[in-house]
């Protein structure tokens, strides 16, 4: 190959190397900003976040809604003596996050929130074992129209189930050592249900916010 033959095909290779680097460099920056604008849309709300969802759990085949007594002589607890998990089964996105942020800011610890895999009509319901009952009607006066029953549960966790015709909790400040009314409808002894075991199909997270 001549001198004048090696030149002219340095400089095609020079010039397919540029218009290659050219174009990956042109697909990088379509790249970047199709990313930041799809953010900018999820930030907006223009569009759904894949990640907006909350740790899923199942719930059992059958909800009891007997309404569980308190105990004889019931007093409200603090706040700060309870442990309480947060389910969302409305369509609302965000809903057990905001609820559990709310309780935690006046000190009950949220071990979870979540969706809950069915729809629950009414307002919903608090559900936790014989050694809860106290806490529980503690959350109930937060959630007015909210049931309390009972599972087999040996610990004092409350599950929050939010149904569809929640809307906002009520009067957060309380008085601990405040006698607990005995709800007429309650059956004494009521018939308890296992608990539901979480099946878990997400990150749980500890205190965070249907979420989808």
């Amino acid at each position: 190959m001549t001198a004048p033959e090696y030149a002219q095909a340095r400089a095609v290779r020079r010039r397919r190397l540029h218009q290659r680097q050219t174009v990956l460099v042109g697909l990088l920056i379509v790249l970047l900003l199709a990313t930041g604008l799809v953010s900018w849309m999820m930030w907006l709300k223009v569009i759904p976040s894949p990640f907006a969802r909350d740790f899923s759990t199942t719930p059992p085949e059958e909800t009891n809604t007997t309404v569980a007594c308190p105990p004889e002589g019931a007093l409200t607890t603090g706040y700060s003596e309870i442990t309480a998990a947060v389910y969302n089964s409305t369509n609302r996105s965000g809903l057990a996050g905001s609820v559990g942020a709310a309780l935690s800011g006046v000190g009950v610890t949220i071990n979870q929130t979540g969706n809950w895999d069915e729809p629950v009509p009414g307002v919903g319901f608090l559900r936790t074992g014989v050694n809860g009952l106290e806490e529980a009607y503690t959350l109930q006066l937060a959630f007015p129209g909210m049931i309390v029953t009972k599972d087999a549960r040996e610990d004092a966790l409350v599950d929050i189930v939010l149904g569809s015709e929640y809307t906002a909790m009520g009067d957060l400040t309380l008085a601990s050592g405040v006698p607990i009314t005995m709800p007429p409808e309650c059956v004494p002894g009521a018939e308890t249900t296992p608990p539901a075991e979480p099946a878990p199909t997400g990150t749980a997270t500890a205190a965070e916010a249907r979420e989808g």
